[in-house]
């Protein structure tokens, strides 16, 4: 029995988009900020406040005041400024750097982030799967908030039926038997395999029959061999099966 590689959903998508947007604005903002700094930097006497008439008389004493009064500034409290306006700037780069690493981390984790019923149909080997879930009329079902727990058959598991047995399931006078089978394969909650190993337990389905699962040695539902586990999704997680396994 193998493990799925993790995968999240719509939601995870929407917050990620939200964390990129908020840092793509900040970077804006830091990089603004920034030239306004350094233009500042760069002259820093630019502002009307610190212009005075280049009639003033001083002393002519102070060279700092002889020098405003040949070039038409009055020193001010510049150095006081530039550092407020650095701490500021810094402040700012730490708030988009940890926006950034929150987007990047959200976005490494979630990466395809999908549903239940999504994440299947990007597998070719549930097309029949989906196909019956579409027919059945449980795709906004199984794109709910769950969580879900599906033993989902692959083709192959849908093939070792009588044949016939899956186009007279997708028949439209056939629906509440096709409900009634995907449904057995279905349980209430988040079931990850670690918490059921070594177990043996009949837990009730959305079909609401019970099903008898051992995990004793790798998982079996109803006789069915869990071939691969924990393909985790946005409302819950997918155990693939070999075998479709059929309510009473």
């Amino acid at each position: 029995m193998s493990t799925g590689k993790p995968q999240s959903g719509l939601r995870s998508r929407l917050a990620w988009f939200v964390l990129l947007w908020l840092a793509d604005v900040a970077c804006v903002s830091v990089v603004a900020y920034a030239i306004k700094l350094m233009i500042g930097t760069c002259c820093p006497f630019r502002s009307n406040r610190n212009i005075i008439p280049s009639s003033h008389s001083g002393s002519g004493t102070d060279p700092n005041e002889n020098a405003s009064r040949t070039h038409g500034y009055k020193p001010t409290h510049t150095m006081e400024f530039r550092m407020s306006s650095i701490k500021k700037f810094v402040s700012s780069v730490f708030v988009v750097g940890a926006l950034a690493l929150s987007s990047t981390v959200a976005v490494a984790g979630g990466h395809g982030a999908k549903d239940i019923v999504d994440s299947a149909a990007a597998n070719e080997d549930f097309s029949t799967l989906v196909a019956a879930v579409q027919a059945a009329g449980l795709v906004e079902t199984l794109k709910g908030d769950g969580p879900f727990t599906v033993f989902a058959p692959t083709n192959a598991a849908f093939a070792k039926l009588p044949e016939g047995t899956v186009e007279s399931l997708l028949k439209p006078e056939n629906k509440d038997q096709l409900v009634a089978v995907l449904t057995y394969h279905v349980l209430p909650g988040k079931v990850m395999a670690a918490d059921i190993a070594g177990k043996e337990l009949s837990p009730r389905t959305v079909q609401g029959s019970m099903v008898d699962i051992d995990a004793k040695s790798g998982v079996k539902n109803d006789g069915a061999t869990v071939t691969t586990a924990d393909i985790e999704t946005l409302n819950g997680v997918i155990h693939v099966i070999d075998t479709v396994i059929l309510p009473n």
